[in-house]
C-alpha cells in the first residue's frame, strides 16, 4: 500500500495542542503511530498536496547532516536493545522535516513487514546504494547495530572532510573573485581614462610641434 500524508491535530502528554503531518499507508496506521507518540488525536485527515507543496518538498531534501545524525542515533538505539519500530518512531519526532518524512515512510514499510533495507529503498533516494547494501548485509549477518555504527563513523568522517575541503577553498575563491573585480574595474574605468589621457597628450604634442614649425 502506498503511503499517504496525513494531517493531524491533537494533544500531547502535557495536554498541549499539537499538530503536524506524517506518512502512513492508511488512517488506521496513522492513528497507531500517533498513539505510540502519546498524542490524543482530535482531528485527522489526508493532506491535500498543492503544486506549491510539491515544489517545496522537491527542494527540501535530506542533507548530509540529517543522514549522519539519523544513522548515529539509530545505531545507538538499536545497540541499546530498543525495537526498530520504537526507534524509528522516536527519530521521526526528533529529525528535521525532510528527514522526518523519510523516516515515517521507512516506519510504515517496516510495520508492513519489510526489512529495514527494503523500507529504506522504498522511501526514495535519500539513502545511497552502498548504504542500503551495507544495511542489508548487516541484517543478514545479525550485526545491524555494528554496521550502522561503522556507517555513522564513515559518514561523519566524510562530512568533516568535505567541511575542511570547503574551508580550504574559500580563501583561494575570495582571492580569485577579488582579482576578477579589480581587473573588471581596471578595464571599465581606469583603462578608458588612461587611453583618453594618452590621446590628449598625443594631440597636444602634435599641436605644440606644429606651433614650433
Amino acid at each position: 500500500m502506498a503511503s499517504k500524508t496525513w494531517f493531524y491535530r491533537g494533544r500531547d502528554e502535557m495536554g498541549r495542542l499539537v499538530n503536524g503531518s506524517l506518512e502512513a499507508g492508511a488512517q488506521k496506521q496513522a492513528l497507531e503511530m500517533l498513539r505510540e507518540k502519546k498524542v490524543v488525536v482530535l482531528d485527522i485527515g489526508e493532506e491535500q498536496k498543492t503544486g506549491l507543496d510539491i515544489l517545496t518538498r522537491r527542494f527540501n531534501r535530506v542533507s548530509t547532516n540529517d543522514l549522519v545524525n539519523f544513522t548515529r542515533q539509530l545505531s545507538t538505539m538499536i545497540s541499546a536493545g530498543l525495537p526498530l519500530t520504537d526507534a524509528l518512531t522516536i527519530l521521526s519526532s526528533q529529525s528535521s522535516p525532510a528527514m522526518a518524512e523519510v523516516v515515517n515512510k521507512v516506519l510504515v514499510s517496516v510495520e508492513e513487514g519489510a526489512t529495514l533495507s527494503e523500507a529504506m529503498k522504498r522511501s526514495g533516494d535519500s539513502f545511497p546504494p552502498v548504504y542500503l547494501a551495507l544495511v542489508k548485509a548487516g541484517e543478514a549477518a545479525g550485526v545491524l547495530d555494528t554496521i550502522l555504527n561503522r556507517l555513522a563513523t564513515s559518514l561523519e568522517k566524510q562530512r568533516d572532510f568535505r567541511s575542511k575541503t570547503k574551508g580550504a577553498l574559500i580563501y583561494p575563491i575570495i582571492i580569485v573573485v577579488g582579482m576578477t573585480l579589480v581587473a573588471a574595474v581596471m578595464m571599465i574605468f581606469v583603462v578608458p581614462k588612461m587611453t583618453e589621457l594618452y590621446q590628449d597628450f598625443g594631440i597636444r604634442g602634435v599641436q605644440a610641434q606644429e606651433v614650433q614649425d
